[in-house]
């Protein structure tokens, strides 16, 4: 056999075993000889990848499930013929694979702009009823989507039922065998037929179909049984091949290169031998698998895994008339039960071997309406290209069909689209001699491109400290947590709807017995303002509010002190560049449950807004110590805006005390310092975007949502904070949100923060995450905290889906972390120590 060559690509030497046991795939035997690798790189630029969302797409739903007709929708399948585009997909009372599943279709002839009504493709075979319905039949289709014969194209399913043992299971089950029928181009459909010999017994009351004429039967077998054309969803003995590694595939595709190679791709559905569903789940190693052929598919590789990250849901996978390939799939490595299939990504290669770009095309599945066997919240598609677009026919949630129709031009202009360029600044160094210097990386993904998956902490425990509500308010954000004496003290930001809208204040709650029960929610700040929405302080075109932002405690003199930035709103709207700092309040929180005078950490009070209250400056003395301690390294301000505001509305001013990147970015909220096992302080910094671009006024900030890096920056001090170097970026991933950063007590530093690189409006902070390094620099370890926020319930101002802001303390055995969600509630979750050290080892 030919030694195949391809530039650039990872080439393994791997002595080929024989197949066995398998229907489908024949039996394979080569020597030592260079084997093609399937490889997914679009995360391999550390300092500049990251996520956006497809933008110009049209959404169509074509079927909405619903407990008249079915609950349950999925097995997609869409196909282009004769210039129709045909959707069908399986529909069930309330379960997958239950009794009663049966196909349906719909018809498109302008290219998905309408659609006929929904027809029945296959009646059902048996009673549709839910999967715990007693019943003695349990005969189900599974839609395995078309294919064209002699110019006439067909629709096919599989047809199965549920042994004795396995009713109201998945598996084991029996294969009944194929039924097709032919779509003819004046929308009527030709009777049903089986694809066997004999025709298997109908149940009783339901329509019995006879077998098809034997010449059309076997080409249609033949066809089927190929493993270049074979259908995706196959539930035969050794329908699949067996892995290098042990684990078992299923739902295969194939396609083929520029040369004589056939690639096939698979999902991995887990270890073989596994003792139970939870051990099953757990071995899967959420990438998909390939093999390959060098004979047009006589004979096959074993399947090995590959780097290409994947939920282990269905894929979908075609060649565009650009050339490219596609690979559309839940390409995280997530398990479904938290969240994994309701990321749906589209990658493309050159090649059709190395995929080195990928794209968001969904994120975020709305909430499942029904409960039913086997549903996971997601999408999962199958796909066409058909005239200028490409189509993708989606179940979501298994509960819905939608349609997407991608411009092709959309794919084709790949680098050029601003949401697939890498950055629109790249990273240097700041100078060379820097280079010497110890620098944060994220590694959690690492070189391990075929293992890496998200850890999710077990014995985790979450409370929901406030939610907000129209009485109270809506927006409520900026949470802070801390222990002290034996109490917990918890404060955040409340709002009648709006962030930063006047009357901005600052609530708290209070734990005596660790976190078990908190005290009923009171006043930490008063409102400074009217306690209205922004909209509502927009008169005569000029806006006016005094603001609260909470900035979390102090412990000087061994008393516990809260504090809050005050700052004054003014101008045509509201914005950081209009925002002017009044100063710092600050009051006592004594053991007793009572809360000491409120004064400012000024020499000289700021004036008060009319019918608030007024505060006095504060001892001299104190005010002093309470400074001085957040100049001390790992005391720092986080929300910091004391800078100056410019005089103009230029966006080439800083508009924040922090110093601007090496590669002038704007850097804002300062992750208070830690310092790393060799010495170094490092001070990590959330991404503002470039300092030279466009800012409207009003509207989106279009390009400066673009100029961010979706990376944390970081500042160093080699002289015990005495000096420290200009802030450079890093390859620690970040949704541009607030950090929050601390050491366990067994030395290791934790990072928590939003860790998708992905904007905020897309949904970035829809997954928190912690990192934790042994040495404070290399963050070779990652676990979600939480992923997949709740639906946003109030609207308001710079309101966004997620769980933000967070903040963090170690108490006895465990981490407190509190944050809120989609800026409306506060919650804190604990985590045992124990789940994090486990990361070790894992």
């Amino acid at each position: 056999m030919r030694e195949l060559k391809i530039p650039g690509l990872w080439i393994l030497f791997v002595l080929m075993v024989t197949i066995s046991g398998q229907d489908l795939f024949s039996q394979a035997e080569y020597s030592e000889v260079n084997l093609p690798v399937l490889r997914y790189t679009a995360n391999k630029d550390p300092l500049n990848f990251k996520y956006d969302l497809l933008k110009n797409t049209e959404k169509t739903i074509l079927y909405r499930g619903n407990p008249e007709s079915g609950k349950w929708n999925h097995h997609t399948m869409i196909t282009f013929h004769n210039w129709i585009l045909f959707a069908s997909w399986d529909q069930q009372a309330r379960d997958e694979n239950a009794s009663g599943q049966h196909g349906l279709i719909r018809r498109s002839s302008d290219m998905g702009k309408t659609w006929t009504e929904v027809e029945e493709l296959f009646p059902p075979l048996s009673r549709n009823v839910p999967a715990a319905d007693p019943y003695p039949y349990t005969r189900f289709q599974t839609n395995n989507g078309f294919m064209v014969l002699d110019g006439k194209l067909f629709a096919i399913t599989d047809v199965a039922e549920w042994s004795a043992s396995g009713k109201g299971k998945i598996g084991p089950r029996i294969k009944l065998g194929r039924m097709a029928r032919q779509l003819n181009a004046d929308g009527t459909m030709g009777d049903i037929f089986w694809l066997l010999d004999k025709a298997p017994q109908p149940v009783p009351g339901y329509p019995a179909f006879p077998p098809g004429d034997p010449s059309i039967v076997v080409r249609m077998n033949d066809y089927l049984s190929n493993p270049l054309t074979e259908p995706q969803l196959l539930f035969g003995v050794n329908d699949f091949p067996g892995t290098d590694d042990n684990h078992s595939t299923g739902e295969g595709q194939a396609w083929k290169l520029e040369d004589v190679t056939w690639v096939k791709m698979f999902r991995d559905s887990g270890l073989k031998g596994a003792s139970s569903d939870e051990e099953d789940e757990a071995s899967k190693s959420r990438r998909n698998y390939a093999c390959f052929s060098f004979d047009n598919g006589k004979t096959w590789t074993p399947a090995r895994r590959t780097s290409f990250p994947d939920a282990c849901g269905r894929s979908t996978s075609g060649r565009l008339p650009g050339g490219d390939y596609y690979i559309v799939n839940a390409g995280w490595p997530l398990p479904n039960k938290k969240g994994g299939r309701s990321i749906q990504t589209l990658s493309l290669s050159g090649d059709g071997l190395n995929y080195d770009r990928t794209v968001l095309l969904q994120f975020i599945a709305p909430e499942k309406r029904y409960d039913g066997r086997s549903k996971a919240a997601g999408f999962q598609a199958h796909s066409v290209v058909a005239g200028d677009y490409l189509f993708l026919l989606s179940s979501i949630n298994k509960e819905d069909i939608q349609l997407m129709r991608i411009p092709l031009g959309e794919l084709e202009s790949f680098d050029d689209m601003p949401y697939f360029k890498k950055s629109l600044a790249s990273a240097q160094p700041a100078a060379s001699a820097q280079n010497e210097r110890p620098v944060v990386r994220w590694t959690a993904y690492g070189s391990d491109d075929m293992n890496f998956v998200y850890n999710f902490p077990e014995n985790i425990e979450t409370t929901t400290l406030h939610l907000g509500t129209p009485e109270t308010g809506t927006f409520n954000h900026h949470s802070h947590i801390t222990f002290f004496k034996g109490v917990f003290y918890a404060s955040w930001d409340t709002q009648a709807k709006d962030e930063h809208g006047p009357g901005q204040h600052g609530m708290m709650r209070r734990s005596t017995d660790r976190g078990r029960t908190w005290t009923p929610f009171e006043e930490l700040f008063p409102p400074m303002d009217r306690y209205i929405p922004s909209s509502e302080a927009l008169t005569a075109n000029s806006y006016r509010g005094r603001i609260q932002t909470s900035n979390g405690f102090a412990v000087v003199d061994d008393i516990l002190y809260a504090i809050t930035e005050v700052d004054d709103h003014r101008g045509t709207s509201i914005s950081n560049r209009k925002r002017f700092h009044a100063g710092r309040l600050c009051r006592s929180i004594n053991p007793d449950g009572g809360l000491g005078d409120i004064f400012w950490l000024t020499d000289v009070a700021p004036g008060h807004v009319e019918g608030f209250p007024a505060y006095p400056p504060g001892d001299p003395v104190l005010v002093n110590k309470i400074n001085e301690y957040f100049q001390q390294p790992g005391n720092e301000i986080q929300l910091d805006f004391t800078s100056p505001v410019p005089e103009s509305d230029s966006s080439t001013d800083s508009w924040t005390p922090f110093p601007i990147s090496d590669d002038n970015h704007r850097m804002i909220e300062q992750v208070p310092s830690y310092r790393a096992k060799d010495g170094t302080w490092v001070r990590l910094y959330r991404d503002a975007g470039l300092i030279n671009v466009n800012i409207p006024a009003e509207g989106p900030k279009t390009d400066l949502e673009e100029s961010k890096s979706r990376r944390n920056y970081a500042s160093y001090s080699y002289d015990n904070c005495t000096t420290w170097s200009v802030p450079s970026r890093t390859s620690f991933p970040d949704a541009c949100a607030k950090s929050n950063a601390g050491k366990l007590p067994d030395g290791q530093v934790y990072v928590i923060n939003n860790v998708l690189p992905l904007s905020t409006k897309d949904g970035g902070r829809s997954l928190l995450a912690i990192s934790l390094s042994a040495d404070g620099l290399n963050f070779d370890r990652v676990a979600v905290i939480r992923f997949i926020a709740p639906k946003m319930r109030y609207s308001g101002r710079a309101k966004s889906i997620g769980f933000q802001y967070p903040h963090s303390v170690v108490e006895g055995d465990s981490l407190w972390v509190i944050y809120s969600v989609n800026k409306e509630d506060i919650q804190v979750t604990k985590i045992p120590l124990s789940e994090l050290y486990r990361i070790n080892s894992l």
